[in-house]
């Protein structure tokens, strides 16, 4: 490793340390809320979701249904699937002084993508992504969405939760920095970066599981 990379990697390792104690005063509130609002959600620091039931706080469904509720209303609102929920079309300055804009060859180009995007996302799990992450939002104040391409339906995306991630933002307030943890299975890793990008004894336990993964179903 040169001596650009260490710095570089010093530099993103203190920078996490910088939002991680910023952000530590949220932890207890979102803690509390998921407790009410959203049992499996939230992801909190020596608190292991594996198995837990998260609802010792409630003493019935009416926050769940309010949350549950909220989330659909929005998801209506803003990105129903019943219907085109966007238009495109020309934005730029420049392009739309020479009529671009109202050549019908170029608004028959505009709807043909559009079309073709929402077919896109309805092929892929956006929609119920959105209608957890309007979730999110609604409980926790914040939310993010990581969409990354997909060999098979294009894109797919991946909510994160409260205490998973760490937002920062630009002197304009424009959200420019995402950090988040995961956490990923030997086979999950191998399969996202190759047996060769990854310690040379991780590797080998890694491609042992995912061999073996050929032979029996894996749940």
């Amino acid at each position: 490793m040169s001596d650009s990379d260490l710095w570089l990697r010093r530099y993103f390792v203190d920078r996490l340390g910088a939002l991680d104690r910023e952000r530590e005063g949220w932890l207890a509130t979102w803690r509390k809320l998921a407790g009410q609002f959203a049992p499996r959600r939230g992801r909190f620091p020596g608190v292991s979701d594996r198995g837990r039931r998260g609802d010792d706080d409630l003493h019935d469904n009416t926050p769940l249904l309010a949350a549950r509720i909220m989330a659909s209303g929005m998801m209506a609102g803003i990105s129903s699937p019943a219907r085109p929920w966007f238009r495109l079309r020309v934005a730029n300055t420049g392009i739309a002084d020479l009529g671009v804009a109202d050549d019908p060859a170029a608004r028959a180009w505009l709807d043909e993508v559009q079309k073709r995007l929402l077919n896109v996302f309805a092929r892929s799990n956006l929609y119920n992504c959105l209608h957890t992450l309007y979730g999110e939002l609604g409980v926790f104040g914040t939310a993010a969405l990581w969409v990354d391409e997909d060999e098979e339906d294009v894109v797919r995306g991946y909510v994160l939760t409260a205490g998973e991630y760490w937002l920062a933002s630009s002197r304009r307030l424009a959200v420019d920095t995402l950090y988040r943890t995961l956490t990923w299975t030997a086979r999950q890793i191998v399969d996202s970066f190759g047996r060769d990008a990854v310690a040379f004894g991780f590797g080998s336990s890694a491609c042992t599981i995912s061999n073996s993964a050929s032979k029996r179903p894996w749940s």
